[in-house]
């Protein structure tokens, strides 16, 4: 719609000044419409994430986000539990993982990364290799750089998993190597 257009004609600056202020008030008015709902929505949180005339507001961010995310954007939904994850409690810590997984059913690739490498670690969810293989190799399919260069760094980690993780078997290491040697790069 219109709404969202104007503002990301102010926003981008086609045309006219940049104005991230004007854009802000398209975008909510495209919001306040029904028009373009998520797409408005996270693109107010981009602003208070990024914009350079509009004071960062982690707040005013994040509730821009989870209403995208609300409104079943894949990126809003990764993006809104990045930004749980890096408050650290556990309450958003389990909110994070929440919105990382609905992102996930979506086959959004940050998600998959992110997801699949708490897999891997295992500090704030259970440790399952099988689960982070399957979410890291659908984000590297998905072209996600942050995925594939996390792989191909587990290709000199073996050791260590083998020494600090009484869980982790020859099987699981065998099975890692044979997936990972058949990765890109």
């Amino acid at each position: 719609g219109a709404y969202y257009h104007l503002g990301e004609i102010y926003s981008n600056g086609l045309g006219v000044d940049k104005d991230e202020l004007t854009a802000l008030n398209w975008y909510k008015m495209a919001v306040d419409s029904g028009d373009n709902n998520s797409d408005a929505s996270y693109e107010i949180g981009m602003l208070y994430l990024n914009a350079e005339q509009i004071i960062k507001d982690r707040n005013e961010m994040l509730f821009w986000f989870d209403k995208a995310a609300n409104d079943g954007d894949a990126y809003s939904q990764f993006l809104t539990g990045y930004a749980l994850k890096l408050n650290n409690s556990d309450e958003d810590i389990s909110k994070a993982i929440f919105w990382f997984k609905k992102a996930v059913e979506q086959d959004e690739p940050h998600a998959l990364n992110m997801l699949g490498q708490m897999y891997y670690e295992g500090k704030v969810i259970a440790r399952d290799i099988n689960k982070s293989k399957e979410l890291l190799h659908r984000a590297s399919e998905l072209d996600n750089a942050e995925a594939i260069n996390f792989l191909n760094g587990i290709r000199w980690d073996f050791n260590d998993d083998i020494n600090n993780d009484s869980k982790t078997t020859i099987s699981d290491v065998t099975g890692w190597i044979k997936w990972v040697i058949t990765l890109p790069g």
